[in-house]
């Protein structure tokens, strides 16, 4: 049997990609809210061949980690900009680990001057933590490289649905292939749609479940089927979703090159007693697809 089209990102060479990226973050907890936080940042992606690559961050890399964004609003310059990395066999692995180090330790002494001794300890303590292991290194500075290869290696294929608490014939087999390379995160349910469009894959999951407290007063709760069919028929509306925590993924790859384009992620926890919303979107600048 011939085997389908994947997807493969095709960076050219010594071409700089630039990437904008937004996150916001808000919280209320029995009606008292916390200040929402907004990070807006950009980034370069340049292919330096042999498969090595080069994410430069004009501010720096730790702009990725939200427990440091609030500490850097100081109109100070960072040293630790650069991130070299390796895309072998589809494993994504950090080149400049100890260079990174070393620069982090010049900037503490920046910030050490521009901080007070309970955000330095902060800083230091993420500093050191981030490098304790590729766990660590994968979850607070490679997120957003991470982002735009999650569909690397997803076959093209025609349009398909997943309810990923059913497996029936095609359909299940179609979703254990996803399975297999998408990193799916599931709590109660689980639903994918693919879209192969003109000049772009489509690729969208939603995870949801009931909130405890809803189930606890005894409240409606998540009216699955409604969710399942507003989600399938393109008329969810997130803004609406209640009684329950929602995270929406939506994943858009060109046909041109099999770059990422647009992936935006909305979470919400939405109770009787509180409310959180997480925001991210990463989009690639000045891209026709």
């Amino acid at each position: 049997m011939e085997s389908k089209e994947k997807i493969k990102a095709k960076f050219n060479l010594d071409k700089d990609y630039e990437y904008s990226v937004i996150h916001r973050e808000s919280f209320l907890f029995q009606g008292r809210e916390d200040e929402i936080v907004v990070a807006q940042y950009k980034f370069t992606l340049r292919n330096l061949g042999k498969d090595l690559y080069e994410l430069y961050y004009p501010t720096s890399i730790y702009f990725q980690v939200k427990h440091l964004r609030k500490l850097f609003d100081q109109n100070i310059e960072l040293e630790t900009k650069t991130i070299f990395y390796s895309d072998i066999e589809d494993e994504i692995k950090v080149e400049n680990i100890d260079e990174l180090r070393k620069s982090s330790q010049s900037d503490l002494k920046r910030l050490k001057k521009v901080v007070n001794s309970e955000e330095y300890e902060e800083v230091e303590f993420w500093f050191e933590h981030i490098f304790e292991s590729e766990k660590n290194i994968k979850k607070y500075i490679l997120q957003d490289i991470l982002n735009i290869y999650y569909c690397e290696n997803l076959e093209l294929e025609d349009d398909y649905d997943i309810v990923f608490t059913e497996q029936k014939s095609v359909l299940g087999k179609i979703a254990n292939k996803a399975l297999k390379v998408l990193k799916l995160n599931f709590d109660e349910l689980a639903y994918l749609k693919y879209r192969n469009r003109l000049n772009y894959i489509e690729l969208t999951l939603l995870n949801s479940k009931n909130a405890l407290t809803a189930l606890k007063d005894n409240s409606k709760g998540i009216d699955f089927n409604q969710l399942e069919s507003t989600f399938f028929s393109d008329s969810l509306n997130f803004d609406e979703l209640e009684s329950g925590t929602y995270a929406l993924h939506n994943y858009i790859t060109s046909k041109k090159d099999y770059l990422l384009q647009e992936y935006e992620n909305k979470f919400k926890i939405n109770s009787s007693i509180m409310k959180k919303e997480l925001y991210y979107k990463i989009e690639r600048v000045e891209s026709n697809y």
